[in-house]
């Protein structure tokens, strides 16, 4: 069967395509196969993927871009280029908008939200318990976390600017065990739209350890614990930053891990504590003990 051949704006044959408009899809699938590994060994957050995806009315733009230069091959072209274009400038948001100041002049940047929305949770000592698990599992925010004198095992102050992140407490007694659960209630409001809320979590100073598990996709960390006690200690952010203070009550006998996808980590710890810190940095470089550590570094001290 012959194959026409009628030569057309983008080139010849029936499948034809310009080779300047393919050469952009092209680097797109390059640029997202290169981050998905970035994903896959740990340099990059999957957080960011929440953050690229917060554009998507920027779609509706790159589908109006493609309409308008939709005539001759080099319209084709410019429109080919601004697409692309705008797709650089999206995941740009993505991987850096944590580190970046907000564009409080743009409407759809702003994160200026009224904090409308206010609820305390508590959980009352128990004679009964010998150890707390507490998990806490926020979207993004800032969460301040601190030794308290009071009685209750915790108390959570959570202020928030959509109703879908207000904070939720599930318990369970199970043998001299106490399992505590923080969330919110999963939607896609939680996920799109920009999220300024704040948590301030006071754990009590009694003899009662805590494993505490604690995991935000986007946002500030601020430990500044003296007086509690620890089994396990695991702190991680998707994106944003640590900060750390502990004495030498405070140190956690089990499982010690801080982690952020992209973000900074600062951790106070005694000179003499019986510890070893071993560390990893992907992209950047860092302060340990007064050194300077460069991307790459696998280590301990």
């Amino acid at each position: 069967m012959p194959v026409n051949k009628e030569k057309s704006s983008s080139g010849y044959g029936i499948f034809s395509e310009s080779f300047e408009t393919r050469i952009f899809e092209a680097l797109t699938l390059i640029i997202v196969g290169i981050i998905f590994l970035l994903n896959t060994t740990g340099v990059l957050p999957w957080s960011i993927w929440l953050n690229f995806f917060k554009l998507w009315p920027l779609f509706i733009v790159s589908a109006g871009i493609s309409i308008i230069f939709s005539g001759s091959r080099w319209l084709k072209f410019t429109g080919s280029l601004l697409g692309f274009l705008l797709f650089l400038g999206m995941m740009s948001y993505a991987i850096f908008s944590p580190f970046a100041e907000r564009l409080s002049f743009i409407p759809f940047f702003n994160n200026t939200q009224d904090l409308e929305y206010s609820t305390t949770l508590t959980s009352k000592n128990n004679s009964d318990v010998d150890l707390v698990n507490l998990e806490v599992r926020l979207p993004a925010g800032r969460i301040d976390v601190d030794s308290s004198d009071s009685s209750d095992l915790f108390n959570l102050s959570a202020e928030y600017s959509r109703e879908s992140l207000k904070p939720r407490l599930s318990e369970e007694l199970k043998n001299d065990e106490l399992n505590l659960k923080i969330d919110t209630t999963p939607g896609v409001e939680t996920f799109f739209g920009n999220n300024n809320a704040k948590y301030a979590l006071s754990l009590s100073k009694q003899e009662v350890p805590y494993n505490l598990d604690l995991k935000v996709g986007a946002g500030e960390l601020v430990f500044n614990l003296k007086d509690s006690k620890f089994g396990s200690f695991v702190a991680e952010t998707g994106a944003g930053k640590v900060v750390l203070y502990l004495s030498e009550e405070s140190l956690p006998t089990g499982n010690f891990v801080i982690k952020t996808g992209a973000g900074g980590i600062y951790i106070e710890v005694p000179k003499d504590a019986p510890l070893r810190i071993n560390y990893k940095i992907g992209v950047g470089r860092a302060t340990v003990d007064g050194e300077e550590v460069q991307a790459g570094s696998v280590s301990s001290f």
